[in-house]
């Protein structure tokens, strides 16, 4: 059924796509067990003081504190650590510093490492998540520029952590990972929710900002929330699964791929985030904006975001949103989303087309300004107006 008045819309449409990479048809599954819940530490535990040096050699320091510290303490580093080793984080503790400015962790010059700060479950190939970890108030540094390897700035394999106030910067590979699998591709047995992300600041990444990667169905119930992403050139944010999940209030600029790439959608809510439209978006993508994949069951929303262009003639065949549905009947609300282009744009703004499921979405209250040819592009079904 399509009703168009004020761009009012209920479609059911048959889908043809297999998804997005990293996706599949599995529907979240709710469980209750298979995390380690309970508290292992001993009374109370003390703060692990780090004085890091500034000079190779602080990585091994890090590490011996960390090593030496009891579940639930916190190790707190000040100064700047040039770490020619990766950081283990042991599970169960709070790793802070005073401020992503004045405590700073960055890689040693051709040192080649895989990840700076890494899961020991990631690092030991555990079938089983970590317990919760807190990351805050603290840099991480790629140094890419005097190394050669594809190195992560953030790796972390355990449930119910905390990562906020972190600026993560000049890495070949991603800023922030959080990973299902582990270093030898070891899948988890267990789940892997309930985390969040927040407050953190990622510049100039080669791969993706914040990346959940998820080849079963183990990362679902994350926070994306509040965080800025410029010059990561593959996407922003990817969710390879994004059950449960929100990502909510991000502001997302110069990527090198779609700004945020949602699979998996079950429940899920993409809202209020604000993305800047720049040539770099254009290098490696066709949708430039937010792009979703939507499994069949529970639907999810897509409410409130910002799209700002500022690029004139971009190349056939982009959009600004992408909707694809997986085998299935999926639904989703799209609602009060604002494309705006400063200059006159040919891409289309919004795009849902396929054939192996139904989609249904429920389209209101959205403004397209600016925009050259079609607004909606729907296969067979197909809404064409002006600005």
């Amino acid at each position: 059924m399509v009703r168009v008045g004020a761009l009012s819309l209920l479609l059911v449409l048959p889908v043809s796509f297999s998804g997005l990479s990293g996706a599949s048809d599995e529907t979240k599954t709710l469980r209750g067990s298979g995390f380690p819940f309970e508290d292992r530490s001993s009374g109370s535990p003390a703060t692990n003081i780090v004085e890091c040096k500034g000079r190779r050699g602080d990585g091994a320091l890090v590490n011996a504190v960390i090593q030496a510290s009891e579940e639930g303490a916190e190790i707190k580093v000040f100064g700047t650590c040039v770490i020619e080793q990766p950081v283990i984080l042991k599970q169960g503790r709070t790793y802070s510093g005073v401020n992503p400015s004045s405590s700073r962790f960055v890689q040693a010059k051709a040192a080649d490492l895989k990840h700076l700060l890494v899961s020991e479950g990631f690092v030991n190939n555990w079938s089983y998540t970590g317990r919760a970890v807190v990351l805050r108030d603290f840099g991480v540094d790629g140094n890419n520029d005097s190394n050669s390897s594809l190195t992560n700035g953030v790796v972390v394999r355990a449930w119910g952590s905390t990562i906020t106030n972190l600026r993560v910067q000049n890495l070949s590979g991603d800023g922030i990972v959080i990973s299902n699998e582990s270093e030898d591709g070891t899948l988890l047995e267990t789940s892997q929710v309930n985390g969040i992300v927040s407050e953190v600041r990622v510049y100039n990444v080669g791969g993706v900002g914040v990346h959940i990667v998820d080849g079963g169905n183990s990362v679902t119930d994350w926070a994306i929330i509040n965080n800025w992403i410029g010059g990561a050139k593959r996407a922003g944010m990817k969710l390879e699964n994004s059950a449960g999940s929100i990502v909510e209030g991000n502001h997302i600029y110069d990527s090198g791929g779609p700004a945020i790439v949602v699979a998996r959608a079950f429940g899920s809510s993409i809202s209020g985030n604000y993305i800047e439209i720049s040539e770099k978006d254009f290098q490696s993508s066709v949708a430039v904006g937010i792009e979703v994949s939507v499994q069949s069951g529970m639907g999810s929303t897509v409410i409130g975001n910002r799209l700002i262009n500022g690029v004139e003639g971009q190349r056939a065949g982009c959009s600004f949103f992408r909707f694809i549905q997986t085998p299935g009947l999926g639904a989703v609300v799209f609602s009060a989303n604002l494309i705006q282009s400063v200059v006159r744009s040919e891409c289309v703004g919004v795009v849902a087309h396929g054939g192996l499921g139904e989609l249904m979405l429920y389209s209101s209250g959205n403004a397209f300004l600016g925009l050259k040819g079609a607004i909606l592009d729907f296969g067979d079904v197909s809404v064409v107006g002006g600005e």
